[in-house]
């Protein structure tokens, strides 16, 4: 099962400056008491937040420090940042040092070099910085495969809508009306593979893939022919539609296709399944509305939509009909999901990364 936690983070980089004192006070720290200036701590508390604060029992002999600046660190510059005030709390002839802040970071950020700068009464800095990993958070376990810039080309745009991962490569389908691709691991070349005008959802094995088109039908793709050779029967399902009915996500599992489908005119959710020919095989009523489909080992797997940037990734055991413990998304705004030998992988909207996650 995959876990969530926090994460402390250590002083990586050390730099002394000069600025002019601010209070009163002229002592200086000594080398001991600089040295632990070089540890505080950084826990992640959301996708975009940071809180800073000192290490425990941060006691030193004077009240040397006058301000801390906090931001990031741009070639040995701090940018973007905050001012705090030190609180001071004598005990036995020392001081005991204590200070915490909130720090909002960009969404769009994978990485973010955080720098605490120490304005010291006898009018030198310690700047210190460190490595900040945005995408682990909430899963520790979190790695990049796939950077989305390298599909960068002239004719689409980098964010992918969904995909899965075949033997042959990375098959996706980017936003917009710019078909379904397949980017090769080792040559690192991206092919066409067919056009479509819309859709959200795509299910690939090494001789099919799968596609809604405009969310209303479902189409197959073969590797071989290099063509379509397959368009399902929609009208045949056991329910009414309508061309407002939304698919809601798609995956094969065990010879089957199974496919999520929000029926506008009742207002239930469906998951319905095929056999890989297009011919119907069963549906039930599901429990939430969720965005993308994966199932693996018997276990369902789709995020829900709590607000905005906030999804859920829900788990439905198909054997006993119950739904498990949900798991927060790895990602403010994920995208697809797919789960291969243990490891989920999704993409991250807005770093335009494909992730996943080890057991």
């Amino acid at each position: 099962m995959i876990s969530s936690k926090t994460l402390p983070f250590i002083i990586a980089i050390l730099i002394f400056g000069c600025e002019r004192n601010q209070t009163g006070y002229t002592s200086s720290p000594t080398i001991a008491e600089r040295e632990k200036l070089k540890h505080f701590q950084v826990q992640q508390i959301d996708y975009d937040s940071l809180i800073i604060y000192n290490q425990s029992n941060l006691i030193v002999g004077s009240k040397f420090i006058a301000k801390i600046e906090i931001g990031e660190v741009l070639r040995d510059n701090l940018i973007d940042s905050d001012t705090l005030l030190p609180t001071y709390i004598e005990k036995d002839g020392n001081y005991s040092v204590n200070f915490s802040f909130a720090k909002k970071v960009d969404l769009r950020k994978h990485e973010y070099f955080l720098g605490i700068k120490y304005i010291l009464n006898d009018g030198t800095n310690l700047l210190l910085d460190t490595l900040i990993h945005l995408y682990k958070y909430p899963y520790e376990s979190t790695a990049i495969l796939l950077d989305l810039d390298v599909l960068s080309t002239d004719t689409f745009v980098t964010k992918i809508q969904d995909f899965d991962i075949i033997q042959r490569g990375l098959v996706f389908h980017p936003f917009g009306p710019q078909g379904l691709l397949i980017y090769d691991f080792e040559n690192h070349l991206i092919r066409p593979l067919h056009g479509y005008v819309g859709g959200d959802y795509i299910s690939s094995d090494s001789i099919y893939a799968f596609l809604d088109i405009n969310m209303e039908g479902i189409v197959r793709y073969n590797f071989f022919h290099d063509s379509l050779d397959l368009i399902f029967d929609l009208s045949l399902l056991p329910f009414p539609t309508n061309l407002t009915d939304h698919i809601r996500g798609l995956d094969i599992y065990e010879d089957s296709l199974y496919v999520f489908i929000k029926n506008t005119s009742t207002g239930n959710n469906h998951l319905v399944t095929f056999d890989l020919e297009g011919n119907y095989q069963n549906d039930s009523i599901f429990p939430h509305q969720l965005f993308y489909l994966c199932i693996d080992n018997g276990l369902l797997y789709g995020y829900k939509r709590l607000e905005e940037n906030l999804y859920q990734i829900i788990i439905y055991n198909l054997e006993s009909k119950q739904l498990l413990e949900p798991l927060r998304s790895p990602a403010p705004r994920p995208l697809g999901i797919r789960i291969i030998e243990g490891k989920l992988y999704y993409v991250d909207y807005y770093r335009k990364l494909l992730c996943y996650i080890n057991n």
